[in-house]
């Protein structure tokens, strides 16, 4: 059985990782270790950015945010990789900064097609899932069908965007469908191997 990690033991882990991440910006041979982090940790603002202008329904606007707030996703793992800077933290700001950023993109188009806001709840309850796994101190879930999910996902975002200009409901409707059936099959398999896992 795997052992639990309480709230308060998660909290302590994590204030030590960021405590280190600090102390590391702090000094001048070692700052550079931390710049994928920095990348990583600007698309938790984007909900500041692509929400008002989703609120002023401002669809270029929008993709310009879209497309600076990806080069940090683009860049992130990239750096960390090549100079070897990859940690613990890192990997976990950016699962964290992910959901973020396509819940955030969700919420935007969501202003566009009203539909979007079911995948917006079911990609809180896969966020949900991997958080809970997380207090039980299992692995994060790295699925195929997990990534198959968020290309579909992300497709389905430009395709809602693209809908406000082009009318080509039907593409969008089985882009809706497909991805949603996409995210309720990965549910079910994260909750099948997190069950899995428990059991070890």
């Amino acid at each position: 059985m795997v052992k639990k990690m309480s709230i308060k033991k998660l909290n302590q882990h994590y204030k030590k990782l960021f405590k280190q991440a600090f102390t590391e910006l702090k000094t001048k041979g070692k700052r550079r270790r931390q710049i994928p982090n920095i990348l990583t940790v600007m698309r938790i603002f984007a909900p500041f950015f692509i929400i008002p202008a989703a609120i002023y329904r401002n669809v270029e606007l929008i993709c310009i945010f879209v497309i600076l707030f990806s080069i940090t996703d683009a860049f992130d793992g990239y750096i960390a990789r090549k100079f070897n800077f990859v940690s613990e933290l890192g990997k976990d700001l950016d699962a964290v900064c992910d959901k973020v950023f396509a819940v955030t993109l969700l919420l935007a188009a969501s202003f566009f097609e009203p539909l979007l806001l079911i995948n917006f709840g079911l990609e809180v309850l896969i966020a949900l899932i991997n958080s809970i796994a997380k207090l039980k101190n299992l692995n994060a879930c790295s699925h195929m069908i997990g990534k198959a999910k968020t290309c579909f996902l992300y497709t389905l975002i430009g395709f809602g965007l693209l809908n406000h200009y082009i009318q080509m409901d039907r593409l969008f409707l089985f882009m809706f469908l497909t991805t949603t059936l996409m995210q309720a099959a990965t549910i079910s398999t994260y909750i099948y191997i997190y069950q899995i896992k428990s059991k070890k």
